[in-house]
């Protein structure tokens, strides 16, 4: 009986339901909009880049004069393996958008750490 009520507790804590639902609770407690933002183009359109409140998250938006206005991009880090997951709001340009995303998905590392360094305002 125990085997089957631990059983059934880990099919519980492992559908994709309540994956979302963990993934929401953990998205929705970050806040990326504080800080300098650093202008960066992706997609062939300029993105404001700001570091979220973790100091490893980025949240891109769509800038002034780019057709994915109104458009968000949120970089999540996780720990390794995990690396980073995406996700994505707004009412723009979807095309824009996707070819901003291709590149973003893309950014190394090194990429990644100077963006940060940029949007605290470091160089």
């Amino acid at each position: 009986m125990k085997k089957i009520l631990a059983l059934s507790l880990l099919l519980a804590f492992t559908t994709p339901a309540f994956a979302q639902q963990l993934q929401t609770t953990v998205t929705t407690q970050l806040s990326c909009m504080g800080g300098v933002a650093a202008a960066k183009k992706y997609g062939g359109y300029y993105w404001l880049v700001s570091t979220c409140n973790d100091g490893k998250s980025l949240a891109f938006v769509a800038s002034e004069g780019n057709p994915a206005k109104p458009y968000t991009i949120i970089s999540v880090a996780h720990d390794a393996p995990a690396g980073r997951s995406f996700s994505e709001e707004g009412t723009g340009d979807k095309a824009a958008a996707d070819a901003a995303l291709a590149e973003i998905k893309n950014l190394s590392d090194q990429d990644i750490a100077a963006l940060i360094a940029q949007s605290k305002g470091g160089k």
